[in-house]
């Protein structure tokens, strides 16, 4: 009987229990959790992939459309695309010298990432790609123009305001002199 009241003493939400359990299992995200899927939805990637040189330009097109097509499925857009041609490599690829280049800026989640990276390993025609977040990078470069463009803004005041000092101060002497 003393042992059924302390363990009644001790009492849980049954539902905080339930939340606790099928969060450590990974079958449900809790409140903390949810918050980083929204952080990880304004994330901002570069993909660039180098086709091989041999490559039509219809081919790429449709390379292209295809990665597209992943990105906006997958509730993702893309900001720009540089095709930026063919290229020398900095060392040789499958016995070759050089290759197409193709660059994506995409905004999204990482799930069209994955997806893209996946497509790019089956295909044939892609001999190397690379994927860069790149939001992280822009923020801290924003950040350093912010404050030169603050400092640069205080130093301007400050000057103006030294000469219009002097100014007046050179008003001042030519006045008592007369």
């Amino acid at each position: 009987m003393d042992n059924e009241r302390k363990l009644s003493v001790i009492h849980y939400p049954l539902s905080t229990l339930k939340k606790t359990l099928l969060a450590s299992l990974g079958l449900m995200r809790l409140e903390s959790q949810k918050e980083d899927t929204k952080l990880a939805n304004n994330r901002v990637y570069e993909v660039m992939y180098i086709a091989e040189s041999e490559t039509t330009d219809d081919v790429i097109a449709d390379m292209n459309k295809v990665v597209e097509k992943i990105v906006t499925d997958e509730g993702g857009e893309i900001v720009n695309t540089e095709d930026m041609g063919i290229r020398n490599l900095a060392y040789p690829i499958r016995k070759k010298d050089n290759g197409h280049y193709i660059l994506f800026e995409i905004n999204g989640s990482g799930k069209e990432i994955a997806e893209i990276e996946r497509r790019f390993r089956v295909n044939d025609f892609v001999m190397r790609y690379l994927t860069v977040r790149v939001d992280e990078e822009r923020k801290t470069a924003q950040k350093l123009t912010d404050k030169r463009e603050a400092k640069r803004k205080r130093v301007t005041d400050l000057m103006s305001r030294k000469g219009t000092e002097d100014t007046q101060a050179q008003e001042n002497q030519q006045g008592g002199d007369e």
